[in-house]
């Protein structure tokens, strides 16, 4: 009798597959949660964007110059160098009348997105790519 041969190659090829399967998903899963993590930084700069636009467009009523903050939108540039690469677009719209018949009440709206800046602006834009982030904030100030 001849002893059995061969039996090791086969459970060693297995083992070999299992472990390339488990650091292909290790990788996969790494990689996505990276992303994610990016993402998830890109919507917090998005935001304090938006928050400085909101600012911004309220300081604007408060001195008196609606002309800059209109229905039709102005392009706001950030000094922040953490919020480079995005654009902030504010508009600014009467929503109330009192009895001088003035408007008393104004709707700021500030959109931050990370599209490039351009006229139009490109701000609410279309999502180009997978890392697309918009974030709209809006508040009321008096006049």
């Amino acid at each position: 009798m001849r002893p059995e041969r061969g039996f090791a190659i086969p459970a060693a090829i297995f083992i070999l597959v299992v472990f390339a399967v488990l650091g292909a998903a290790l990788v996969t899963l790494t990689s996505v949660s990276n992303e994610e993590t990016a993402l998830d930084v890109q919507q917090t700069r998005a935001f304090r964007a938006a928050q400085g636009g909101l600012e911004w467009g309220f300081y604007q009523v408060r001195k008196g110059t609606p002309a800059s903050c209109s229905s039709a939108g102005a392009e706001v540039a950030l000094d922040a160098p953490t919020l480079s690469g995005f654009t902030v677009t504010v508009t600014c719209s009467d929503i109330a009348v009192n009895e001088a018949g003035s408007p008393a009440f104004v709707r700021v709206t500030a959109v931050a997105c990370n599209a490039p800046a351009g006229d139009p602006p490109r701000c609410p834009g279309i999502p180009a790519a997978a890392t697309y982030v918009e974030r709209v904030l809006t508040g009321i100030v008096t006049r």
